[in-house]
C-alpha cells in the first residue's frame, strides 16, 4: 500500500515550484522530468513502478519525493516541487546569505556555519555519541561526511570548511568535545530542588568532613632499576618504567586519607582495596630515618582523633569505571566493611571527581617536575620525543628493596 496521498490538480497548483531561472541550466531538464513524474504519481494516473519506468527515475527517489513534497518546510509552506531539484542545484530551502559563511578557519568558524545553514546546525546539535580521547569513532566520521555533503549540496565549495585542506574535521571534533565537556561539567553536589529532602545520592551522603571521598590513580613514567631480594637469598635487578600513586582524598577537608605506591605497568583491585583500607586504620607516627626530619607538634592524619581513637570512615567514595575499580570482590568488600556506597563516574569525565584530579595536577606541577631528573614530556612541548615517553628520570640507587606496595633505596 502506498505511503503517499493522492491529490487533485488544484492542490498541486498551490504548491511552490522553483522558477527555471533559479535552477542551474545543466539540471533544468532533469528537474522538469522529475516534476512531470511526481505530478503523474500524486494525481494517481498510474502506479509508481510504471511511472518510474516511463520517466526513467529511480523508484526509491520517486517514492521519497512523493513522501516529502506535502511536508512543511522551514518557511511554513509545503516542500512542493522543490523536492524535484537535482542534488547540487539551487534550492529555496536555503535561508542564509553565503557572505555570512567564513572563508578561512578561525575562532567560531563552525558556529557561523551552523548558524548560517540550519540543516548543518541540526546535524551537529543532534550528535549524541560520546567522544573519547584518541581516534574519533565512526559515528563522528559519518557526521563529518554528512555535513560536507550538505554543504556541497548548496554549492559552498569556496567557503569553510570545503575550502580547507582538512575539511574542518579537527575543529569540528574539538567543538563537539567542548560541548560534551560542558555538559559533564555540572556541579553534582548542589541541591537539585528547593526542597530540603535529598534528590540525589551524593546529597544524601554529603554530611561532615569525611562523609565523601574521591579515589584515583596517577601514572608516573620513570627510568630506574631496582634490586629485588629473592626468597632463596639471591638478588636480581629489574628495570622499572612506571609507577602508580593511588590516592583517596576527602572532598570537604582536602585531606589524603589513604595512599599507596605501586610499581608496575598497571594496578589491580587488590591494590585499590589496600589503599582504601589504609583510611580505615588509625594513624600512628612512623620511624623517620632521614636525618633532621621530624614531625611537627600535633601532626597527624585528621581521620584519627587522638582524644577518642576513632577512625572516621567515608560513607561514599567516588571513582571512575576502570576495570580494577569495578571488580565485584572489591565492591562487595568495601560496602560490607564501611557500610557505604561506591559512586562510579562516567569514563573520560574527570570533572565529576575534581578534588583528586586537581590534587594530582598540583602534585605533578609542584613536585614531580622539580625533582632532579624530572622533565616535561616532549609531547606537551610540541617536540619530537626520543626514546620512551617518560616524565621522570631517577638515579639508579646502589641498592633497592622492593615490596608490593613500595620501594626504598639505601
Amino acid at each position: 500500500m502506498a505511503r503517499y496521498e493522492i491529490y487533485d490538480q488544484a492542490t498541486l497548483d498551490e504548491w511552490y515550484s522553483p522558477h527555471p531561472v533559479d535552477i542551474a541550466p545543466d539540471h533544468l531538464s532533469k528537474f522538469r522530468v522529475a516534476k512531470e513524474a511526481l505530478t503523474a504519481l500524486l494525481l494517481g494516473r498510474s502506479t509508481i513502478t510504471a511511472i518510474s519506468r516511463r520517466y526513467g527515475i529511480c523508484h526509491k527517489r520517486l517514492k521519497r519525493m512523493a513522501m516529502k513534497a506535502p511536508t512543511i518546510a522551514h518557511d511554513g509552506m509545503p516542500h512542493g516541487f522543490r523536492v524535484c531539484i537535482p542534488w547540487g542545484s539551487y534550492s529555496t530551502e536555503l535561508s542564509f546569505e553565503p557572505a555570512e559563511l567564513p572563508l578561512v578557519p578561525g575562532r567560531f568558524a563552525w558556529h557561523k556555519v551552523s548558524e548560517a545553514v540550519p540543516s548543518v546546525k541540526a546535524l551537529i546539535d543532534g550528535f549524541a555519541t560520546h567522544l573519547p580521547p584518541g581516534r574519533p569513532p565512526s559515528a563522528f566520521v559519518k557526521l563529518h561526511q554528512r555535513v560536507l555533503a550538505e554543504l556541497k549540496q548548496h554549492n559552498l565549495e569556496d567557503k569553510f570548511p570545503l575550502n580547507d585542506p582538512g575539511k574542518g574535521k579537527r575543529s569540528l571534533l574539538a567543538l563537539l568535545k567542548r560541548r560534551q565537556s560542558a555538559v559533564a561539567d555540572v556541579d553534582l553536589y548542589e541541591p537539585q530542588s528547593a526542597s530540603n529532602a535529598p534528590v540525589a545520592l551524593e546529597q544524601a551522603v554529603r554530611m561532615g568532613l569525611f562523609a565523601r571521598t574521591e579515589f584515583d590513580a596517577h601514572q608516573i613514567d620513570v627510568e630506574c632499576k631496582i634490586s629485588i631480594d629473592m626468597p632463596n637469598g639471591a638478588r636480581v635487578t629489574r628495570k622499572v618504567s612506571r609507577l602508580w600513586l593511588l590516592i583517596e582524598i576527602g572532598t570537604e577537608s582536602r585531606a589524603v586519607t589513604g595512599w599507596l605506591l605501586c610499581v608496575g605497568q598497571s594496578y589491580d583491585n587488590l591494590d585499590v582495596a589496600l589503599c582504601l583500607s589504609k583510611s580505615m586504620e588509625p594513624w600512628a607516627p612512623r620511624d623517620l630515618t632521614i636525618p633532621d626530619l621530624f614531625y611537627a607538634p600535633g601532626a597527624g592524619m585528621p581521620v584519627y582523633q587522638a582524644a577518642t581513637p576513632i577512625v572516621t570512615r567515608s560513607a561514599a567514595v567516588a571513582l571512575d569505571n576502570f576495570l580494577a575499580h569495578s571488580a565485584h570482590a572489591l565492591e562487595a568488600a568495601f560496602c560490607r566493611a564501611r557500610g557505604g556506597v561506591m559512586i562510579f563516574g562516567k569514563s573520560h569525565t574527570p570533572r565529576s571527581r575534581p578534588i583528586v584530579e586537581q590534587f594530582f595536577s598540583r602534585l605533578e606541577r609542584g613536585a614531580l617536575r622539580k625533582i632532579p631528573g624530572g622533565f616535561e614530556p616532549a609531547k606537551r612541548l610540541g617536540e619530537t620525543r626520543s626514546g620512551s615517553a617518560t616524565s621522570l628520570r631517577m638515579p639508579i640507587p646502589s641498592r633497592c628493596t622492593f615490596s608490593r606496595s613500595s620501594w626504598t633505596s639505601s
